[in-house]
């Protein structure tokens, strides 16, 4: 990453970018990247993190690191200290996902409850 100052406006374009890899890359029928991108989004949303001067920014980093389900991820999150209330929300939330995603007992969603996960997301809007 740049050491170009970031924006602290969520309609950034490099907070949308995360917003975006977050939404394809953080649920059970999203998009499952291979191990080395996933290093690199974590490394991006811990380098980041560091940098994040809003709740927004750092809930949204915390959230996009459910997608990287590598070594250090977890690990990571466990090590935050963190004193709002929602992002302490967020920190928990990324935590149980990760250590539910990267158990040995996870079994990724077939095709089908793929499609049932979608079309209950679709439903709650």
């Amino acid at each position: 990453m740049s050491t170009t100052a970031l924006s602290d406006e969520p309609d950034d374009p490099f907070w949308r970018a995360l917003s975006a890899l977050n939404g394809l890359t953080s649920f059970d029928d999203g998009l499952v990247p291979p191990q080395e991108q996933q290093k690199k989004l974590r490394d991006l949303v811990i380098e980041t993190f560091a940098s994040a001067t809003t709740v927004y920014q750092q809930t949204l980093c915390l959230c996009a690191l459910r997608g990287a389900l590598v070594d250090g991820s977890l690990e990571w999150a466990e090590a935050q200290t963190v004193t709002d209330p929602g992002v302490m929300r967020s920190k928990a939330a990324a935590i149980k996902s990760l250590r539910r995603r990267l158990s040995g007992c996870y079994k990724p969603p077939s095709a089908e409850q793929k499609r049932q996960i979608r079309r209950q997301r679709a439903l709650d809007v």
